[in-house]
């Protein structure tokens, strides 16, 4: 589909403006003023302003930088341009670039941010169908993203099969969709590859590490 369904919290936002907003014409045209106007109104406002949040696009520009050990702002520019490249320079220096998926992203990433030669971490969703979608729509179920974690590392400081191999020490890949006390689509596993070079050694390290479990 080229749009997601309605989360749950967008119909609930909607419903109630329309029941506190009904409910508010209804008591002005009938010439009353109460309390319960006054709560209609707050209603309806309200949840019109929490449903417009929802819709509302990102601004990625406002996002922070590899100054601040972010790739959150390039990231979103990367994923504007539809093209991630294998190699950031950055400081007239030459990273490479990785993405993950292992559950919570913000768990992910921190475990990430921890390894010596990880420059800078970003959470997002990837592998979707819509572009640019909001939490509720990804708790739907309906768009098919993932919690996802992108990141430049120091090909000098850190390998690539370092960082693979991190992954799947913290998650467990017999479990489907599901990452510790997190379950759904959007937990599933995934190593995004970026160049021949990263698809050859996470498919040698997977090979390793499935042998395990025969």
């Amino acid at each position: 589909l080229p749009f997601s369904i309605p989360s749950l919290t967008q119909i609930l936002y909607v419903w109630l403006s329309v029941t506190s907003g009904v409910n508010l014409v209804n008591s002005l045209l009938a010439g009353v003023i109460s309390a319960n106007v006054a709560i209609d109104g707050v209603l309806c406002v309200g949840a019109l302003f929490l449903l417009f949040q929802t819709l509302k696009k990102i601004d990625y520009d406002s996002l922070e930088d590899i100054d601040q050990k972010s790739l959150a702002c390039q990231a979103g520019k990367w994923a504007l341009e539809e093209e991630i490249p294998v190699t950031f320079e950055y400081n007239d220096k030459n990273y490479e670039v990785a993405t993950f998926a292992g559950g919570c992203f913000w768990g992910t990433e921190l475990h990430y941010q921890r390894i010596p030669g990880v420059v800078a971490t970003c959470v997002g969703y990837t592998q979707g169908s819509i572009d640019m979608p909001k939490y509720e729509q990804v708790c739907s179920g309906t768009t098919g993203h993932t919690e996802g974690i992108q990141m430049i590392y120091d090909p000098a400081v850190c390998s690539y099969s370092r960082l693979v191999t991190r992954l799947l020490d913290i998650i467990n890949p017999t479990l489907l969709n599901r990452v510790g006390n997190d379950s759904g689509t959007q937990y599933r596993h995934g190593i995004y590859t970026h160049s021949k070079e990263q698809a050859e050694t996470a498919t040698e390290i997977i090979d390793q590490r499935q042998k395990k479990f025969i």
